[in-house]
């Protein structure tokens, strides 16, 4: 029977010699040549949560010691540089189809050591990846002819966008508004979607309203789709983008 990489991280149950439970770990890279080879043909998608903000990255594991693994990022996408990353900072990285949770140990870039929590390991929930972006935009309700509410975008998708508002308008959830956005991209320069949007949630804080879109309509998501894509582009770097 096949074994997944994440089986190599759940606990096994032993008991010392006072009849005491204890949970060991399994050493993947002291296993055999073929599990050391299933690290070694794959990278990894983690997500690292520095400093209120989550940096995207891909990453190789260059060894494992139970539940402690060195990561060797190969790629990272986000407003923050992982060059900041500290000691304690948070969290998850994918094995098979699981998220696990970690806490960062040292940084030695491009090597990441960190702590995993196979305990509190849980299903992904697959989601287009919301790529951080300001951007100017308004709203009214579908086929109104009344005031545009304008805001300012957070991060947008192929999928839709989230933005915040300034009290004390407030937007109805499971409704449809028409929504005019200005983006600038990195080569493209200017663009002014016009979207078809769902609010599907909305967020009240004494400071701001944060507003979450669905779209649906095929052609304004590949329109989205195309725009993230140049984003993101801008946005990623490689470690010998920064490190001599």
């Amino acid at each position: 029977m096949r074994t997944t990489l994440l089986e190599w991280f759940r606990p096994t149950l032993r008991t010392d010699s006072q009849g005491v439970s204890l949970h060991t770990g399994r050493n993947l890279l002291s296993a055999t040549p073929a599990a050391n080879e299933r690290w070694e043909r794959k990278t990894f998608a983690t997500d690292f949560f520095h400093k209120g903000t989550t940096i995207h990255s891909m990453c190789f594991v260059e060894r494992q010691q139970e539940a402690r693994l060195q990561l060797r990022i190969s790629a990272e996408m986000g407003t923050t540089s992982l060059l900041g990353l500290a000691r304690d900072d948070r969290g998850q990285i994918e094995i098979d189809t699981h998220l696990l949770p970690f806490r960062v140990l040292g940084v030695q870039l491009p090597f990441i050591d960190i702590l995993t929590f196979p305990q509190h390991a849980h299903p992904v929930q697959r989601q287009l990846l919301r790529t951080p972006t300001s951007f100017a935009v308004r709203l009214r309700r579908q086929g109104s002819r009344g005031l545009w509410i304008s805001g300012q975008g957070a991060d947008l998708s192929a999928g839709g966008c989230s933005f915040l508002l300034a009290p004390p308008y407030m937007p109805n959830s499971d409704t449809w508004y028409d929504i005019e956005m200005l983006l600038t991209l990195p080569r493209s320069g200017e663009i002014r979607p016009l979207l078809n949007g769902e609010v599907k949630w909305v967020r009240a804080s004494h400071r701001h309203i944060a507003v979450g879109i669905k779209v649906q309509h095929p052609g304004q998501r590949k329109a989205l789709a195309m725009a993230v894509a140049e984003i993101q582009h801008a946005l990623t770097r490689r470690p010998e983008d920064y490190l001599l």
